[in-house]
């Protein structure tokens, strides 16, 4: 007998394996959202223009997302996602740094990896979450791998997300991702609501809207220097990232 996920990988197969790891993560998501006590709702984008492939409602905000997926045993390292899907709303451009206008206003969307394997006979998954906070919190040092060829394809990355028009496409190497290290935590990753409560996305548009000379010191919930301490702490309990440590915020 053949197992699942040579199943899932046979070419003949292609569209089942897009249903079924679309209903993992669904049910992993959706399962999680209940636990906070609400349903969340996902709709699929119809025609593949726009560069995202499902939308996640949690009924206070929407972040249409990019879907990739890859066995775990894979040597995949980077993914081709829609610029435009990347780059930061309307309401946080300015704030994260990014130019106010085409070529830095997107969807403020994200791309989501989904790792896939087998154990005991069933489908497990792991999940990886970038968007324009996470890059931005790699950008101004709040974050950083331990290797220097990772930040280096992050930088490359981010300067690659800056040019050029929201309809091509961005090239986002594996160390811009962030794994999460379960479907609550996911959902905070991704500003969602869930199980976990966090404020890491909110503090940190405060913490670059200050450096950028948007925001008065006095203004922000804590000192440059503990804020960025407490945004770290918060993205540190919600992935499972043993090569990412704490930016060096002194410097800053």
């Amino acid at each position: 007998m053949s197992s699942l996920v040579d199943f899932l990988d046979a070419p003949a197969n292609s569209h089942a394996k897009e249903s079924i790891l679309m209903n993992k993560l669904f049910l992993d998501v959706k399962t999680s959202a209940a636990r906070r006590g609400y349903y969340l709702n996902t709709y699929f984008d119809t025609v593949d223009h726009d560069g995202f492939d499902v939308i996640f409602d949690d009924q206070d905000v929407l972040i249409k997302t990019q879907l990739k997926s890859v066995r775990s045993d894979a040597k995949t390292r980077k993914w081709n996602i829609k610029k435009k899907v990347l780059r930061p709303s309307l309401q946080d451009s300015e704030c994260l740094g990014f130019e106010f206008s085409p070529l830095g206003v997107g969807v403020g969307g994200g791309a989501l990896l989904m790792k896939y394997g087998e154990s005991s006979g069933e489908i497990v998954a792991e999940y990886y979450y970038t968007d324009a906070y996470i890059l931005s919190a790699f950008q101004y040092d709040v974050i950083r791998r331990k290797h220097a060829s990772s930040n280096k394809a992050i930088q490359e990355c981010l300067k690659g997300l800056r040019q050029g028009v929201g309809a091509t496409f961005l090239t986002v190497p594996i160390s811009a991702f962030l794994k999460a290290k379960d479907a609550d935590r996911l959902l905070a990753l991704m500003c969602l609501h869930g199980p976990v409560s966090s404020f890491w996305s909110s503090n940190l548009v405060r913490l670059i809207s200050y450096e950028c000379g948007y925001e008065k010191e006095e203004n922000l919930p804590a000192p440059p220097e503990k804020l960025r301490k407490y945004i770290w702490e918060e993205i540190s309990d919600l992935v499972n990232e043993p090569r990412l440590t704490q930016g060096d915020y002194e410097r800053s």
